[in-house]
C-alpha cells in the first residue's frame, strides 16, 4: 500500500478539462511545495489520475515537468518520488540562483526598451494580497510566475532551463517554512521583498536591479535558515 492510499485525506481534487495540463500540475506542485507530499513520497501516475478524473497522459506529463523543476526523482524501480535538495548543496544552489536570476535581469534589461513593468508590478500587488489573506498556495504561484517572467523575458532559452532545474528545490524549501511559527515574517518579506527590483527595473537602474534580486534571494534563505533552526529544522 502507497503513502497515496492510506486514510490521509487526498491533497488532489477532480479537475475539469480546460486547460488540463495546467490543472494538473498546479496542484502537484503546491501539494509537494508545502509538504503536503513529504519528501520521499512515492508518486503513482494511476493513483493520481483516479483521484483527479483524468486519464494518466496529463498526470505523466506534470511529473515530468516537476522533474525538469527539481521537484520528484524517477527512480529505477521505485518510479517517481519527491525529493530535496542535500544540505550540503543548499547554500551553493541559493548563490547560484542569485548570480543567475542577476543576470537575467540584466539581460532583459538590455534586450527590452520596454520592459513588463507592468505586469511585474500587478504579480507584486497579487503577493502582497495573498500574503495579507495568509493564501499560501496564491502567494507561491504569483513568487513563481514573477521569477520565470523575467527569466523567460531574458531571451536566453539555456537560463531558463537551468533556472527551472534549480527553482524548485529552492521553493520547495521557502514554502515549507511558511507553515512553520515562523510564517509572518517569511510571509511579509516573501511579497514585499520583490518591490525594489520592479521599481529599479521601472526607473531604468540595471545596477539597483541586479541588486534588488540578489537580496531578495540571499536575504530569504537567511530568513528560512532562522526560521528553520528556530523551528527545529525541516
Amino acid at each position: 500500500m502507497t503513502a497515496l492510499e492510506t486514510t490521509r485525506a487526498s491533497p488532489f481534487h477532480r479537475v475539469r478539462h480546460q486547460n488540463l495540463r495546467h490543472t494538473v500540475l498546479e496542484p502537484i506542485r503546491n501539494a509537494i511545495l508545502f509538504g503536503q507530499l513529504p519528501v520521499g513520497e512515492r508518486l503513482m501516475e494511476a493513483e493520481i489520475a483516479e483521484q483527479m478524473g483524468v486519464s494518466r497522459g496529463p498526470v505523466r506529463e506534470a511529473l515530468q515537468q516537476l522533474e525538469r523543476e527539481g521537484l520528484v526523482l524517477s527512480q529505477a524501480h521505485r518510479g517517481t518520488v519527491v525529493t530535496a535538495v542535500d544540505e550540503d548543496e543548499v547554500d551553493v544552489l541559493y548563490h547560484l540562483r542569485a548570480e543567475l536570476e542577476g543576470f537575467a535581469v540584466q539581460s532583459l534589461m538590455r534586450r527590452e526598451a520596454s520592459p513588463p513593468i507592468a505586469a511585474l508590478q500587478a504579480l507584486v500587488d497579487a503577493m502582497r494580497a495573498a500574503a495579507q489573506a495568509e493564501q499560501l498556495a496564491d502567494l507561491a504561484e504569483k513568487d513563481l510566475e514573477f521569477h520565470r517572467l523575467i527569466v523567460d523575458s531574458s531571451g536566453h532559452r539555456i537560463l531558463a532551463a537551468v533556472w527551472a532545474g534549480m527553482d524548485g528545490p529552492i521553493r520547495a524549501r521557502l514554502y515549507r517554512s511558511l507553515t512553520g511559527p515562523f510564517a509572518g515574517e517569511l510571509l511579509g518579506y516573501t511579497a514585499e521583498s520583490h518591490q525594489p527590483i520592479v521599481d529599479a527595473m521601472a526607473l531604468g537602474d540595471s545596477d539597483h536591479a541586479v541588486t534588488a534580486m540578489k537580496q531578495h534571494i540571499l536575504e530569504t534563505r537567511r530568513l528560512i535558515e532562522k526560521g528553520l533552526s528556530r523551528d527545529g529544522g525541516a
